[in-house]
């Protein structure tokens, strides 16, 4: 239900997602600042996912850009 607002929020920083190191815990941790913090307790366990989903994605994409030969 809030995980279109949550998405823009962590687009611009205001929302960032630990994952655990562990690959068997899939527990999916949030930490907001300032206003968005209040949506945090409204995403069900699917839209954190989504979220985790979107933040290892763009992890990936910035590690093989930074590998890329010039």
């Amino acid at each position: 239900m809030f995980y279109q607002y949550a998405k823009k929020e962590w687009q611009k920083g205001n929302i960032s997602v630990g994952l655990s190191a562990d690959d068997s815990d899939n527990q999916v941790y949030l930490d907001a600042k300032g206003m968005s913090q209040f949506v945090l307790p409204f995403l069900n366990a699917s839209e954190k996912h989504r979220l985790a989903v979107l933040s290892k994605e763009h992890v990936r994409q910035h590690v093989m850009c930074a590998n890329k030969p010039n």
